[in-house]
């Protein structure tokens, strides 16, 4: 069974659409768990009319926490994940009919070797324009091999086993509200491998206020969980280009966290490389600070 994930903030007219694209489903091997992240809108009664309602041949649960952010929407949910697979659908976005369907007659090829963590399919505005390239119908690989040093740029539609996934937690840091799913996905390729599978099963459009189109603002103004996204492509398995490129972020972010220089070096794990491009950082820092 398929979990399928959504993380939720003041989105509560778009829930209901939510809904009927998991209704129309070609497969019901799947429950909806929806964690409500501090709505201050109508989320809490939409999601009140869509549980009572009994059209439905699918499981729907929905938990409320304090706002804090999509990551710890997320971290939160880990506890009430029951699916062996989990795919996080965004409140304003849909499926495919044929979502579920593909993601668990593709899973039976893949299930029983441990070395695989999960699924990554694609995601578009329509099932014929895709936002990244696959060169392959099915292609084995990593985040780190595949989607960076490759440089496989776009979003995609990623399925994760659910135990894996319970491994490996977003950090979380007081007042701060953002931090990149790269993390996860960095710190599963250094031990797991991804399926990727050349088909489109997620549709999209970003909206205003999303985190997608929120740019560098929002993520200067969370400046800790800007250094956790960046030092984990600090590693040299990455290749050197995009390691420079987050080193020079790593030192920005640290500026803005109020660091001084030697507490910058000594928290990136690799303090050769930062420090030789923290010039750049502290003028990043103080352009975008402006």
């Amino acid at each position: 069974m398929l979990t399928i994930i959504t993380p939720t903030y003041n989105r509560g007219d778009f829930l209901p659409g939510t809904y009927e694209c998991l209704l129309k489903q070609t497969s019901n091997d799947f429950e909806w768990l929806v964690i409500d992240d501090g709505s201050t809108d109508n989320t809490k009664e939409e999601l009140e009319k869509l549980q009572s309602r009994t059209d439905r041949s699918f499981n729907m649960e929905f938990h409320l926490k304090p706002n804090g952010g999509k990551h710890t929407a997320l971290n939160y949910a880990f506890p009430y994940i029951k699916g062996e697979l989990s795919l996080i659908l965004d409140s304003d976005d849909f499926l495919t009919e044929d979502a579920v369907e593909t993601v668990l007659s593709t899973w039976q090829k893949y299930k029983n070797d441990e070395k695989i963590c999960g699924l990554s399919f694609l995601k578009g505005k329509t099932t014929d324009e895709s936002l990244a390239f696959f060169p392959k119908a099915e292609y084995r690989s990593n985040h780190i091999d595949f989607r960076i040093n490759k440089n496989v740029k776009g979003d995609c539609c990623e399925v994760i086993r659910s135990d894996i996934l319970k491994k490996y937690p977003f950090p979380v840091f007081e007042g701060e509200r953002f931090v990149g799913e790269n993390v996860l996905w960095v710190n599963m390729a250094l031990k797991y491998d991804t399926v990727y599978v050349r088909k489109v099963i997620y549709l999209c459009e970003y909206l205003d206020g999303g985190l997608t189109k929120s740019g560098r603002k929002f993520r200067m103004n969370n400046p800790l969980g800007g250094m956790a996204s960046s030092r984990v492509e600090l590693n040299k398995r990455i290749k050197l280009k995009q390691r420079i490129k987050k080193a020079i972020l790593y030192s920005c972010y640290g500026f803005k966290a109020g660091m001084k220089r030697k507490e910058i070096l000594k928290t990136s794990g690799h303090p050769f490389l930062v420090g030789l491009f923290m010039p750049f950082g502290r003028y990043f820092y103080k352009r975008w600070s402006k």
